[in-house]
């Protein structure tokens, strides 16, 4: 009796064990089969389309790779219209990894966007909303971020924005921008996500320039704008511009 009680356990254990290595070996396959179809120009083709679709650009894609455990590294993006440096999007790399929470986690860097106000709306206008953000305050990128959060995480570095305006006249600029947003677990907040802040060099609308720009803030629910830090070079008071708070904004610092 016990000895087969033994030999049932060690068979339980033998053929879990077995299960396991057959769902490992099944996921190398797969992990393997999809590493070199990205590198076919049929998986090109349709991680390219995925890409357009989901910027709301056509975009081309140079080259993609499988990265483990599962990250899509695309290779040099850029949107068809990027060449007349009027409107458009180019990154030198964006990063798609997938997870669980959140979903997806994109890293993108060095991206350059060029934004156009034709005279009614900003182009591309899937991005219109950030064809605003130099005439409203930091909360704005908050707001800007709402729509995605709790599924996706975004990151990136080294970026440069542009806005132009009518006949090419440059309206506001943001370089050497690293910029990131994620959730954060805070005691009695399902909804609290950090973000963070970094550029080099912010030209505002009215021709203010700020260098060394520092600040990370916590949106919280309706609460967009709780200060966490800033940096002594950023302006305050009335005459804060981009980097003070609107009356509905809330400001912890």
């Amino acid at each position: 009796m016990g000895d087969g009680g033994n030999k049932q356990g060690r068979s339980s254990g033998g053929g879990w064990r077995g299960s396991v290595m057959t769902l490992l070996v099944i996921a190398a396959i797969l992990w393997g089969f999809l590493f070199f179809a990205c590198r076919t120009k049929s998986g090109i083709d349709f991680v390219q389309g995925r890409a357009s679709a989901r910027l709301g650009l056509d975009v081309t894609v140079e080259r993609v790779t499988l990265l483990p455990p599962l990250t899509l590294r695309l290779s040099r993006v850029q949107s068809t219209d990027f060449e007349a440096n009027v409107t458009g999007f180019h990154a030198d790399e964006i990063n798609v990894r997938f997870g669980l929470k959140p979903r997806v986690t994109l890293d993108l860097l060095r991206p350059e966007l060029h934004l156009l106000y034709d005279g009614s709306v900003w182009c591309p206008t899937n991005l219109a909303a950030l064809g605003d953000l130099p005439f409203r305050d930091l909360g704005g990128l908050s707001d800007v971020c709402a729509p995605w959060r709790g599924r996706m995480s975004i990151t990136l570095d080294g970026g440069n924005l542009y806005w132009h305006g009518y006949r090419d006249s440059l309206i506001a600029s943001a370089r050497g921008v690293a910029f990131s947003v994620r959730p954060v677990k805070l005691p009695g907040h399902g909804d609290a996500f950090f973000h963070r802040l970094r550029a080099a060099s912010v030209v505002e609308p009215a021709g203010r320039q700020t260098d060394n720009i520092v600040v990370d803030w916590l949106s919280v629910g309706e609460k967009r704008y709780i200060e966490l830090q800033r940096a002594t070079t950023l302006p305050a008071g009335k005459d804060a511009g981009f980097w003070g708070m609107s009356d509905d904004g809330i400001d912890g610092g």
